[in-house]
């Protein structure tokens, strides 16, 4: 070998590293709700406008979010500059059940200014168990949809009521460090979604956008109702009664509608992703494209499995036996050998890969590494369950 094909090689070598190593990684982190209202408060529907089976948070549960917000508030100050130059997307995914999108705009408030992108999926629906559920459960919100999207409209009194009064009081304590400016910061961002009384884009997968709409009568394209209770797949979207091998299968789709090209592209990404994906690629280093989809003679294998987005940090905001399923779908060796772990509110469990999305432009030689394969894809635990960020304790009864 030449000393100019060994510069060569190194510099391949280099760039690898450099894709492995510091930043091109996919982040999956699993936050369950924080503690729900009737877990502590059995008469609760006395005052609330929600149905039976889709409890509010309770005032722990909120103390909890915030908590949870306030520890990515710090990340964010200590790895902004870091998450830019390496073009990773960030976003929230939401179970349509109150508690989780109460969960989850505190979060996203008290840690990121509001501005993450949040989208509901009921495939991460709580588990629609006979052991939980008597009958389908019914949710605060409501699916609304035109000819070209589903949208979730959660319970915006609800919601509005219990956070206006729980950020103005947030700064009461001295044990999170709260200033007014913070608590002034983030009432000015609540008022500014609260005015605009939004849906949440429904991203999912084929399946169950048509289930929705099978349960939506539309004329000229608007829907003149809501789902109702009367169908076997009820406002949440999910059948009922499920089996665990069903619940599986729905969370394992949830995974792989975000990593996988071949799932991920059927259901389609939302176009603000998209837009997303262009602007973060800017503050790349030139050196690096994205990797063209490669297939064989006979098409692609399920062993060269393109990944759908460029290095993504995704959270989905969900439910404890979501969370179990999740982990046990990404990394069933691990499920299996602790398969006793607990996953307590406001919990975070943390999984992570390696993303070839994008490649150096000098892959191209003839002894570049190609996709990675299947098997090389593999997730990593990194956290399970942590309640490390937590100040406030859940005593179960």
């Amino acid at each position: 070998m030449t000393r100019v094909q060994h510069a060569q090689a190194s510099k391949r070598r280099s760039t690898q590293q450099q894709q492995e190593f510091v930043g091109f990684v996919d982040e999956l982190l699993l936050l369950r709700h924080g503690e729900r209202l009737d877990h502590v408060d059995r008469a609760w529907r006395a005052t609330s406008l929600l149905p039976e089976a889709d409890p509010p948070l309770s005032a722990a549960g909120r103390r909890q979010a915030l908590e949870t917000g306030l520890m990515f508030l710090q990340k964010r100050k200590h790895r902004k500059v870091r998450q830019r130059a390496l073009g990773m997307l960030s976003l929230l995914l939401i179970s349509p059940f109150h508690r989780c999108i109460e969960t989850a705009l505190i979060v996203n408030i008290v840690g990121f200014d509001g501005k993450l992108a949040m989208f509901i999926d009921p495939l991460l629906s709580e588990w629609h168990s006979t052991k939980l559920f008597s009958r389908p459960p019914r949710l605060g919100g409501s699916y609304k949809l035109t000819r070209e999207m589903i949208t979730f409209r959660p319970q915006w009194e609800a919601l509005g009521s219990s956070l206006w009064t729980f950020f103005r009081s947030a700064g009461n304590g001295t044990e999170y460090g709260i200033d007014d400016v913070m608590t002034t910061r983030w009432l000015s961002v609540l008022e500014t979604q609260y005015a605009q009384n939004p849906s949440f884009l429904v991203w999912t997968s084929v399946l169950m956008q048509e289930s929705l709409r099978r349960n939506l009568h539309s004329e000229s394209g608007v829907v003149q109702r809501v789902l109702g209770g009367t169908s076997r797949s009820d406002l949440s979207g999910i059948n009922y009664p499920e089996n665990t091998k069903h619940m599986l299968r729905r969370v394992g789709e949830a995974v792989e509608l975000r990593f996988d090209a071949n799932a991920g592209e059927t259901a389609g990404v939302p176009a603000c992703v998209k837009a997303a994906e262009e602007q973060e690629a800017k503050y790349l280093p030139r050196r690096f494209t994205h990797r063209p989809r490669m297939a064989s003679a006979g098409g692609a294998t399920s062993e060269e499995r393109a990944v759908l987005l460029p290095p993504a940090r995704i959270m989905m905001v969900t439910h404890a036996e979501v969370v179990a399923m999740a982990l046990k779908h990404c990394c069933p060796k691990h499920h299996s050998l602790d398969s006793r772990f607990s996953v307590p509110y406001c919990s975070l469990t943390s999984l992570s890969r390696v993303n070839d999305y994008y490649c150096a432009l000098d892959d191209g030689a003839p002894d570049a590494r190609g996709p990675r394969r299947a098997s090389e894809k593999s997730w990593c635990v990194g956290t399970v369950g942590s309640t490390a960020h937590l100040q406030t304790t859940i005593l179960l009864r």
